[in-house]
């Protein structure tokens, strides 16, 4: 590589460094492990990080709690084996309670059925 080349490819790697990226991450949390993680660590870890949206496919309380009092957005979707069970819309609205009305600290941005 000739002097120009380079003078030019370091140019570039330096006005990159400049410019305003923004980004999601993405993460899979899998809780069917046999070696599960505490909620509370994980939610301390991603505040750590400045995550500050998450979107769960499975809400327990357990990791719900981890989550209150927190700035972290939630999206909450219902898991398909729920979906099943709902026949009418009382069906939908006691996951509603259970979810989001019995954790008022949490966050909620979505909520997906």
């Amino acid at each position: 590589m000739n002097g120009f080349n380079l003078l030019i490819c370091a140019i570039s790697f330096l006005s990159l460094e400049t410019l305003f990226v923004e980004g999601y991450l993405g993460m899979n949390w899998g809780r069917l492990a046999t070696q599960r993680m505490i909620p509370s660590m994980v939610v301390d870890l991603l505040m750590q990080n400045k995550i500050n949206y998450v979107k769960l496919f499975s809400a327990s309380d357990n990791v719900l709690e981890a989550f209150s009092m927190t700035d972290i957005g939630l999206e909450i979707t219902m898991p398909n084996q729920s979906t099943q069970k709902m026949k009418t819309q009382a069906d939908v609205d006691e996951w509603v309670v259970q979810i989001i009305v019995r954790h008022p600290n949490v966050h909620f941005m979505y909520v997906f059925l």
